[in-house]
C-alpha cells in the first residue's frame, strides 16, 4: 500500500508541475524591462557555456544574466515563449556574461548597487531556466531594488525525481555555504534570503553548517529569511534551528492550507505536515518565526505551492506588508 501511494504521489507531481526547460536569447527591446541577476549554478553547461539543467557538477559556474520582462507582463506570471522569443511578449535573456572565476563573480556582485543581496534558492523540480525566470518575475513584481543573486542547486527538474532532489540538497550544502561566506566576506552587503519548498531545507542546512563551523560572522550578515512553503519535516527543522541558535530576525514562513504539493509530499513521511503547512505552526512553537497564512488568496496555480509569488492578490498583500515594515 505504501509503495502504491509513493508512485501515485510521484505521478501526480509529474503531471502537475511540468515546466519548460529552456533559456531563450533575444536582442533587447527599448519597451521591455530588464532585470539583472547574478547566478551560481551547480548544473552542467552545454558546449556554448549556457545554463542548462542536467546532472550534478562538482564545479560551480558563475554568470551575470540580464532577463527581459515584456511590457505586457502580468503580475505573478512567467510569459514563456512558444517559439523564437519576442521581447514584447515573452521573457528572454538579452545578456549572458560568463564569469569564469568566483573572484570575478563576487567582485562584480560587491560592486552592484544597494546595501543588500537578495538571494533566491529555488525548490524541487526546477530547471535552471525556470528558477532564473521565476526570480526575474519575483524581483519585477516586488520591485526589489537591491542586488539579486540566484543559487541554482542541481534539481533533476523532473516531477518523478523527488528522492534525487532530496539527495541533491545534501550535495549542494557546501556550495551554498560557500556562497553565503563569499558574499559576506567579499562585500559589506547584508543578505536577504528567500527560499522556496525544498530550497528552504537546503538553506537551513547551510545555516546549520555555518553555525557548526563557528562562522557566526557570516550568519550575522543574514538579516532577513523568507521561506515560501518550506518542504521540511518539523522535527528536522527544530534540530536545524537548535544548531543555528538565534535565527535571523525577521524569519517569515509564507504558507497556504490549499498547498496540494506539500500535502502530497507529507505522504512520504507518514502524513506528518511539513513546516510550510499552516497546521504545523504548533510543531515549531517557541521559535521566533512569523507565519503568514495566504490561504484566502490562493490562485490554484502550481498546486498552490507558490501562491506567495504567483497570486496577484498575495503579491499585493505582501508588498503592503513590506512597505509598512520599511516605513517603520
Amino acid at each position: 500500500m505504501a509503495r502504491t501511494t509513493f508512485w501515485v504521489f510521484l505521478g501526480l507531481l509529474a503531471g502537475c508541475t511540468t515546466t519548460p526547460d529552456q533559456i531563450d536569447f533575444a536582442p533587447p527591446h527599448p519597451d521591455a524591462h530588464i532585470e539583472d541577476i547574478f547566478v551560481v549554478t551547480q548544473q552542467p553547461q552545454n558546449s556554448e557555456r549556457r545554463l542548462l539543467n542536467g546532472d550534478r557538477s562538482f564545479e560551480d559556474s558563475y554568470a551575470h544574466v540580464s532577463v527581459s520582462i515584456p511590457p505586457t507582463h502580468a503580475v505573478g506570471q512567467i510569459e514563456w515563449p512558444t517559439a523564437r522569443p519576442d521581447p514584447l511578449g515573452d521573457f528572454a535573456v538579452v545578456r549572458f556574461d560568463d564569469l569564469e572565476s568566483d573572484q570575478a563573480f563576487y567582485d562584480r556582485l560587491a560592486d552592484a548597487p544597494g546595501d543588500a543581496v537578495y538571494l533566491f534558492i529555488h525548490g524541487y523540480n526546477n530547471t535552471t531556466s525556470e528558477a532564473l525566470y521565476r526570480y526575474a518575475q519575483i524581483v519585477t513584481d516586488f520591485e526589489i531594488p537591491q542586488a539579486r543573486a540566484l543559487f541554482s542547486w542541481p534539481s533533476a527538474g523532473s516531477g518523478g525525481a523527488y528522492v534525487y532532489d532530496r539527495d541533491s540538497v545534501l550535495f549542494a550544502r557546501d556550495g551554498m555555504t560557500e556562497m553565503l561566506t563569499q558574499i559576506a566576506r567579499h562585500s559589506d552587503k547584508d543578505i536577504y534570503l528567500m527560499a522556496h519548498s525544498m530550497g528552504a531545507l537546503l538553506s537551513m542546512e547551510a545555516m546549520r553548517q555555518l553555525a557548526i563551523a563557528g562562522d557566526t560572522d557570516v550568519l550575522d550578515r543574514i538579516d532577513i529569511v523568507t521561506f515560501l512553503s518550506p518542504d521540511i519535516d518539523p522535527d528536522i527543522f527544530r534540530i536545524q534551528a537548535a544548531a543555528i541558535g538565534d535565527l535571523p530576525d525577521p524569519f517569515v514562513i509564507l504558507t497556504s492550507a490549499s498547498d496540494k504539493a506539500l500535502r502530497l509530499s507529507s505522504l512520504l513521511i507518514g502524513g506528518r505536515a511539513k513546516v510550510g503547512s499552516i497546521e504545523s505552526a504548533d510543531d515549531v512553537s517557541g521559535l521566533d518565526i512569523t507565519f503568514v497564512d495566504l490561504t484566502n488568496v490562493s490562485d490554484g496555480q502550481n498546486m498552490d505551492h507558490m501562491v506567495a509569488v504567483t497570486s496577484p492578490a498575495a503579491i499585493a498583500v505582501l508588498r503592503q506588508m513590506i512597505d509598512q515594515v520599511t516605513e517603520q
